[in-house]
């Protein structure tokens, strides 16, 4: 930590040599805002011991935790026999070999078992990126044996060697960027259930018969994940297929790429899924070149991709999350091992989110590996060439993850908690609730109030329903693996970021640096980064695009499903669609190419929309919000089904969604929280049984939940299957009252996460607190449920189940403020102004 720290001071008097030019730089950009870029940090690894530390995992230990500098591990040439671990608390974190040529710097271990146990190289932190080395696992055949297990968000490799027989790369949640990295093993080499591009990397086979390249486990639709092979190339030594599917919605592409006859006919190989099964997977091909590459004989269930559909994939993937990342707050959770669900014996936990793709270049091709060794060794295969345009590749990506500080806490404000949203049209506190569960004159939700807890959970791994039987139900529907779209973006962000900043042909250790350089460099890059969010925030800039919805005839739609239909797909405009009061029988689906969204009533009592469904909770919802960006405000959504199924009032879907004044309501599953980062203030939400379920990262301020079990329901139920997820749900400042008695919460998955603090509870709220749904005390050890500074006659924690917590401030802090969603990144105010735009004809 002393050395961390000398060279942080050291960094900072750098820069401070540079000031007047740094001034003048923030000076000429002054209209766009550019953050300051801060210092980095650079440490050296040689064995040495002639520099800092000798060994890579002592550097690691030497970042201090919650670190927001960039840190630069220069490691020199050698074979390190050590096992890795980059924790969640240490992002922004690269770690590089010291020349060009990855089988220079080797990483290696031997080990075979469970995969989360076996890794070589493991992370956890967001914001890395590796180059130019090698990881291996010496293992062999016969066992699990993983080399690299990526569990961080926002990660990249470049020029790296990954090595091993089964399980080699464990892809396993995340936005995840491969460039000219080789890759081997035989079974399954690349799995998990990452959002993954692979450009111009090379996988080579070591199976003689009847291996599978990728196992890609997407379980729901709803699910933004997947693996996307750009360029490159597949070699082996005897025979292998493509992939094969590990989830229900298993997706991989191949466009551009050259495959030797070393891939079967078949091209992908079933593991023995049944017909429907297979009908949700999507594998494709796309313009792959090669003797492996002819389709004539492909399995039935693959899909021929066509220019369109493959102009669609790089659209998602171009625009998914570009420049929503500023300010990362460092990712992954720390409570304990991740989860260990099976994968026909192989475990693995989810995943979500999908991520932005670097620059595509102009192809290339890989040397050949080195002939493998005894043991399952392989010699460090020779560097990517980058020769000729081979491939053909289309237009190049662009990027938006960047290696800046996390946001701040703002401290002071009600509560003694941090002051509220920035954003958004905040209101006052909801109406008082009315007997039954009603609130306000929109019509309550009818049907005999029993607990319904059936159904089946057809693809998730189960957790036992304390009701005897039931499990819920996990598939989806919607659009296949489409991710959000919008953003601005920089080109090469990983590439430029060291460029120069070498002295010479030496390594840029601290005196060995062109200071000039590397300060322009760095410059250049904020420089680039402020332009980035500039473009951005010009592109969908203060003023909307007006619509107007109106069941009299006088607006531009009668119908909101039909305004919403009006909005280009791809859309980068603010779009308000002005709700006129009424009681509107619909079923809305907000799509995912249609970010930038706000829907609007003038009250949520006259603004009603209302629908009767019960069934699969993906496909039950009366309104389903799968794009990002969307605001809704002043409305009332509500599924009339009541009792005796799941019936959800608002799904929501998508990335950086934000609900003011609304009233959601329904029996069983009235708000379907499932993915991306969510905001509710002053919202109303009732229901009976896991009224408020979901594995989204959402923040509740101000809101009521209004129980209308008749004894023993369930607010929550939240579904964090990882600690790695940064997922949870966190009520703030909210008021819970009922019908009768009911508990905070069950959990959903293992590491469910829910967090209540200065809520007022009424003793309609059993002692105990939260339920166990029939889970083993081992499986409940992970699960994170909490209470901070509650009030109330049912927020008396001395009965509560041994399992759960009450939290000390420190522990309660990084629950309590929007950074808990990244909200000052994304809450935005209401528009200024409104234009008029010209749109389709009326239905």
């Amino acid at each position: 930590m002393a050395k961390f720290l000398t060279r942080m001071i050291k960094c900072f008097f750098s820069m401070a040599l540079l000031l007047p030019t740094f001034r003048h730089a923030l000076s000429q950009a002054a209209q766009v805002n550019i953050p300051p870029a801060p210092p980095t940090v650079f440490i050296t690894v040689d064995q040495s011991g002639s520099n800092d530390y000798t060994k890579i995992q002592d550097a690691i230990d030497a970042v201090p935790s919650n670190n927001a500098l960039p840190v630069y591990i220069w490691v020199k040439p050698g074979i390190y026999y050590e096992k890795i671990n980059v924790p969640s608390d240490k992002p922004f974190i690269t770690i590089s070999g010291s020349t060009s040529y990855a089988s220079d710097t080797v990483i290696t271990w031997k080990e075979s078992g469970e995969i989360n146990e076996t890794a070589v190289f493991t992370l956890w932190a967001s914001d890395f990126v590796g180059r130019n080395f090698t990881v291996q696992n010496t293992y062999g055949t016969g066992g699990k044996a993983v080399a690299l297990r990526v569990s961080g968000d926002r990660v990249a490799f470049y020029g790296c060697s990954i090595m091993s027989h089964q399980d080699a790369l464990f892809a396993d949640i995340g936005k995840q960027y491969y460039k000219d990295c080789y890759i081997e093993g035989d079974t399954d080499f690349i799995f998990g259930s990452a959002s993954s591009l692979f450009e111009n990397c090379h996988m080579h086979s070591l199976s003689e018969q009847n291996g599978a390249i990728t196992a890609q486990k997407r379980d729901s639709p709803s699910q933004d994940a997947g693996f996307l092979f750009l360029g490159g190339e597949i070699t082996g030594v005897g025979r292998a297929v493509l992939g094969r599917p590990w989830g229900p919605y298993s997706t991989v592409i191949f466009a551009y790429t050259k495959m030797s006859n070393a891939i079967l006919p078949q091209g992908w190989d079933s593991w023995g899924r049944s017909t429907d099964y297979l009908s949700k997977v999507y594998y494709g091909e796309y313009k792959c070149i090669g003797a492996g590459a002819v389709t004539a004989e492909r399995v039935a269930w693959e899909h021929n991709v066509t220019p369109k559909e493959f102009t669609s994939f790089m659209n998602k993937v171009r625009g998914f999350g570009i420049g929503s990342w500023q300010g990362s707050d460092g990712g992954g959770w720390k409570y304990g091992a991740p989860p260990r669900v099976g994968r026909d014996g192989e475990g693995n936990n989810g995943g979500r989110q999908q991520g932005p793709p670097t620059p595509i270049g102009d192809g290339g091709k890989q040397g050949y590996p080195t002939p493998i060794g005894g043991g399952g060794q392989h010699g460090p295969p020779p560097p990517a060439t980058r020769e000729g345009g081979q491939y053909g590749a289309p237009a190049p990506f662009a990027v938006g993850w960047q290696h800046g500080p996390p946001p701040s806490v703002a401290g002071g404000g009600q509560y003694g908690a941090p002051p509220p949203f920035a954003g958004g049209w905040q209101q006052g506190p909801p109406t008082p609730v009315g007997g039954g569960g009603q609130h306000g004159p929109p019509p309550p939700v009818g049907g005999e109030r029993e607990r319904n807890n059936g159904g089946g959970w057809k693809h998730a791994a189960p957790i036992p329903n304390g009701g005897g039987g039931g499990v819920r139900n996990n598939a989806g529907v919607g659009q296949h693996g489409v991710p959000n779209v919008g953003g601005a973006s920089i080109e090469g962000w990983a590439d430029v970021q060291w460029s120069g900043c070498e002295k010479g042909a030496a390594h840029p250790g601290l005196w060995g640096l062109s200071l000039t350089k590397c300060f322009f460099v760095m410059a250049s890059l904020y420089v680039l980064l402020a332009l980035s969010q500039a473009e951005a925030e010009t592109t969908q800039g203060s003023t909307a695009i007006l619509i107007t919805v109106d069941q009299s005839g006088k607006g531009d739609y009668e119908k909101i499903q039909d305004a919403i239909d009006a909005v280009p797909s791809n859309n980068v405009d603010l779009v308000f669609i002005r709700v006129k009061p009424g009681v509107y029988k619909e079923k809305i689906t907000v799509p995912a190419d249609k970010p930038f969204i706000t829907i609007s009533g003038t009250k949520a009592v006259d603004t009603i929309i209302t629908w009767n469904d019960s069934g699969d909770i993906f496909e039950s919802a009366t309104f389903s919000v799968l794009a990002s960006d969307f605001i809704g405000r002043y409305l009332t959504i509500q599924n009339t089904y009541g009792s005796g199924g799941k019936a959800v009032a608002l799904r929501a879907s998508g990335d950086r969604a934000a609900f003011y004044v609304c009233r959601i309501l329904s029996y069983q599953d009235t708000l379907l929280d499932d993915t991306g980062r969510h905001y509710y203030n002053n919202c109303y939400i009732e229901g009976a049984t896991d009224f408020i379920c979901g594995n989204g990262a959402s923040f509740f301020e101000k809101c009521h939940l209004h129980s209308i079990s008749n004894g023993g329901g369930a607010i929550t139920a939240q579904r964090r299957m990882s600690p790695s997820e940064d997922t949870g749900f966190f009520f703030f400042g909210c008021k819970i009252t009922g019908v009768k008695t009911a508990v905070l919460g069950r959990p959903w998955g293992v590491y469910s996460r829910v967090i209540f603090a200065f809520t007022y509870m009424p003793n309609i709220i059993l002692p105990q607190g939260w339920n166990d749904w029939g889970n083993s005390a081992d499986q409940l050890s992970s699960v994170y449920y909490g209470q901070y500074k509650c009030s109330g006659p049912g927020a008396v924690t001395s009965k509560r189940v041994d399992w759960s917590r009450v939290l000390t401030s420190e522990e309660a802090a990084p629950f309590i403020t929007k950074d808990s969603i990244d909200g000052k990144a994304w809450i935005r105010a209401a528009p200024t102004s409104f234009k008029k735009k010209a749109f389709p004809p009326k239905n």
